[in-house]
């Protein structure tokens, strides 16, 4: 269930009340928020980088039919969008033939470093190349998740690698190939064998899935849609997502209503901020 609203809250008198509940509680949920903020900036990061390396390789006009495929990834204070082609026999490593590196903080054509002379991948580049291939055979036999990988028409799942301590994880998110559209929900979340890099555990971020006009929304200043049990915080993904589409869906902040917590994605600041609310903080403030 989505909700929306043109009244937004202070975030200010949320935080001074917030700061009321048991010390020990806020501690352990400012961790959970930061790690969240923090995977959602970095999947932010990576996808943006794919969506301006797509356009930026289509403005070249490659021969598509020796491209097989592309993964982004995090670097220092950079992240790099690459498309491989074959290499020379079936069994030889791909190679990279376009690569686009941009500064984390500013992912642009403006601040694009491009290298188009084919190279051998290195070692975290073969590392993506056979997760995504992994992700793929998982999207076509369905045996983690156990049931088809709901597709709506005219969308694609895009393929997001982020590795975390010693596991990565593969988020898969719904993009529409219908310009306009906003998509919400019906995203993935899929963890890889750290040794064989095969996926082992997948699961429905959200059930349902909303794609929305950016035009009918484009006044709305704040935004809110519900979680069940099983993820009672915002996800990394709805962070990437609202960051994707933040300049369709101008709403400066974004709540999770699960049925222990809300969390609260507020944009109105030069970075984006996450605070998470027990129910009962919330309620307290809502009294108030």
């Amino acid at each position: 269930m989505f909700l929306f609203t043109k009244r937004g809250l202070l975030l200010a008198g949320l935080l001074s009340l917030a700061v009321a509940g048991r010390a020990q509680s806020r501690k352990a949920l400012d961790k959970i928020q930061t790690d969240i903020l923090q995977d959602g900036l970095a999947l932010y990061q990576m996808e943006r980088a794919s969506w301006v390396g797509t356009d930026l390789l289509m403005a070249d006009k490659p021969d598509m039919s020796q491209l097989k495929g592309y993964v982004s990834y995090i670097m220092g204070d950079s992240v790099r969008c690459v498309f491989f082609r074959a290499g020379s026999s079936e069994q030889a490593p791909p190679l990279v033939q376009y690569s686009y590196t941009f500064p984390r903080n500013r992912v642009n054509a403006a601040a694009v470093r491009t290298t188009t002379t084919p190279r051998p991948v290195n070692a975290v580049e073969q590392r993506k190349w056979e997760q995504r291939l992994a992700v793929k055979d998982e999207l076509a036999t369905n045996q983690a998740l156990g049931s088809p990988y709901r597709l709506p028409a005219k969308t694609a799942l895009n393929i997001v690698l982020l590795d975390k301590s010693k596991t990565t994880y593969a988020y898969l998110l719904t993009g529409p190939q219908t310009s306009g559209l906003v998509p919400i929900g019906n995203d993935f979340l899929l963890t890889l064998d750290s040794k064989t890099n095969k996926v082992k555990l997948a699961e429905r971020l959200h059930n349902s899935y909303l794609p929305l006009g950016a035009d009918t929304i484009k006044h709305i200043t704040s935004i809110a849609h519900t979680h069940l049990p099983a993820h009672p915080y915002i996800t990394p993904s709805d962070i990437c997502s609202t960051l994707l589409y933040h300049d369709q869906v101008p709403a400066q902040q974004h709540y999770v209503m699960g049925k222990g917590f809300i969390s609260l994605l507020d944009m109105n600041q030069a970075e984006p901020r996450l605070i998470i609310f027990t129910k009962e903080a919330w309620d307290r403030m809502n009294s108030h």
